[in-house]
């Protein structure tokens, strides 16, 4: 069940024009009136993409034409006043962050920018607070002189948004931003620039995960939410389980490439098996994993995987060949994102209990330890 705060008999579009100036009174009272939209699903394991998607079309019919200022007001409150500077709940709600963002997608580009910069800079925030903070970090980025226009929310209401939206998003997968401050606000500095700036789409390769940072990718966004999924199980430590340099490049750019076909076909088959996500991890450092992963039915269980994925990239191609000159392409990617990752969840949980199922430490084919006993 998503937590909410105490249903309101108000009607939600009543009070859509106080998210203008949240004033600490109306802010409350819309906050009820918003958490008690009927968005929320009961099975989390199977419905967190979906549950995200229906808070989106529910904000709509709520709040009519007023939708998307409620919708940015909800995700700039939430940045400014919400995010705390203690170290052990910034996962979850970076994860929330970027569950609202994909909400922004329909909104002009300047809005968009404001809100990736406003992101960015309390990620900064938390990450130059105290590890034993307990207070948010509030203001976004003000003028000198410039009044705080959140300043009378109080504290309980943000932790209430707080709550909300993790237990709307624990679901999704619990290293979706790693946990290093630095590495996240390089990943949101990305998101800004993405949106602000007009640039050429990705090549098909990368030398290393900065260099896929760098890129400003605006036509057609999978390749950046492939470097969201990179991110999120933290390279930094999957590449320090290699010793070899040659097979850390190597380890990257699969990632990169599985995930980028792997975002983008679970949102044109939205009932793929979940082993399918289970052989983007197991491509890392194909095939020494199949060859040295202990019990035969965990070779069969990756192998069929392997196979169900080869399928699934060739299907991928063929769409992507398709819709590339459309004009919804960017929209699409944008779209398979959260359902991209609720599968990829699921088969990042699955292959570590396969892989620590049979044994505690696996070796490559070449002595190299396997990486997933690092992510575990």
């Amino acid at each position: 069940m998503c937590g909410s705060a105490a249903a309101s008999n108000a009607n939600p579009s009543d009070h859509a024009a106080s998210w203008a100036n949240l004033s600490t009174a109306e802010a409350a009272h819309q906050y009820d009136a918003f958490t008690s939209l009927p968005v929320c699903e009961s099975d989390h394991r199977d419905s967190s993409a979906s549950s995200v998607i229906d808070f989106h079309a529910n904000v709509a019919n709520a709040f009519g034409s007023q939708a998307p200022t409620v919708e940015l007001r909800y995700l700039e409150h939430f940045v400014a006043v919400a995010f705390p500077g203690a170290s052990s709940s910034r996962l979850e709600l970076i994860t929330s962050i970027l569950a609202l963002i994909s909400l922004l997608k329909d909104h002009p580009r300047d809005q968009k920018v404001r809100m990736a910069r406003a992101i960015r800079q309390a990620v900064n925030r938390a990450r130059l607070s105290s590890p034993n903070s307990s207070g948010p970090a509030t203001g976004m980025n003000l003028q000198a002189g410039q009044a705080d226009p959140f300043a009378n929310v109080s504290a309980a209401m943000g932790q209430g948004m707080a709550g909300y939206l993790q237990q709307l998003c624990q679901p999704m997968i619990d290293r979706l931003i790693v946990e290093n401050p630095r590495r996240t606000e390089q990943l949101f500095l990305a998101l800004e620039n993405w949106w602000a700036v007009k640039g050429t789409r990705a090549p098909a390769s990368f030398n290393n995960v900065d260099d896929l940072v760098a890129y400003r990718v605006q036509d057609f966004g999978a390749e950046f939410w492939s470097a969201a999924i990179v991110f999120a199980l933290d390279l930094d430590i999957l590449a320090g389980a290699v010793t070899d340099q040659a097979t850390t490049t190597i380890t990257r750019h699969a990632w990169i490439s599985a995930a980028s076909s792997f975002d983008y076909f679970s949102y044109k088959s939205k009932n793929m098996s979940v082993f399918n996500a289970v052989a983007i991890l197991n491509s890392s450092i194909p095939p020494y994993s199949i060859q040295n992963s202990g019990k035969p039915a965990v070779k069969q269980r990756i192998a069929t995987a392997e196979n169900d994925l080869t399928r699934g990239i060739a299907k991928f191609r063929s769409d992507f060949r398709e819709d590339i000159d459309a004009p919804h392409a960017p929209t699409v990617a944008l779209e398979s994102y959260l359902e991209g990752v609720q599968y990829f969840a699921a088969g990042y949980h699955c292959a570590m209990g396969l892989m620590h199922g049979s044994d505690n430490v696996y070796k490559t084919g070449d002595g190299l330890v396997n990486p997933y006993n690092a992510l575990g």
